[in-house]
């Protein structure tokens, strides 16, 4: 694990009432092949202090955070009718990582675990009676604590 500890929440109720609402994120690492951002759609939760996803062990992502790679986060929503925006805000969110592993950290895990399954009943299938996930092996969750973050659209 990392040496990121949770703490108190940088964002707004606003805010935070936003990322429990929205379904998607962006994640951003960084290529240490190439240095460009490696960036993928992701499915989140929120905790109100840190973020949470998923990821196989066989991922770039994970080999982008093993090599020294930085995490961004991108959380928005766009909206438009007749060229008219309805919706035009999000939030980037610089992060740190704990990656959590189920026979290492499995507190932690399994607190990350249960939030994405609340979140998105399509991780049921993955998971087993006891809520376990049934491929331990394959499987890490990642905690993302949020260190800045820069935000448009919300109003105070």
């Amino acid at each position: 694990m990392n040496e990121f500890m949770p703490r108190k929440s940088i964002f707004s109720e606003t805010e935070a009432e936003f990322f429990r609402k929205q379904r998607v994120a962006r994640m951003a690492t960084i290529d240490p092949n190439d240095g460009f951002p490696h960036v993928v759609p992701i499915c989140f939760a929120f905790n109100d202090v840190s973020f949470y996803t998923t990821l196989s062990k066989n991922s770039k992502r994970l080999r982008n955070i093993e090599n020294g790679s930085t995490v961004s986060l991108l959380i928005d929503e766009y909206e438009e009718r007749a060229g008219e925006w309805l919706a035009l805000k999000g939030l980037l969110v610089k992060c740190g990582v704990n990656l959590l592993n189920y026979y290492e950290n499995r507190g932690l895990f399994m607190n990350g675990w249960c939030i994405l399954i609340r979140k998105y009943s399509q991780y049921k299938q993955w998971a087993s009676e006891d809520s376990s996930p049934k491929d331990p092996d394959k499987r890490l969750i990642m905690q993302m604590l949020p260190l800045k973050k820069t935000s448009w659209g919300f109003t105070s």
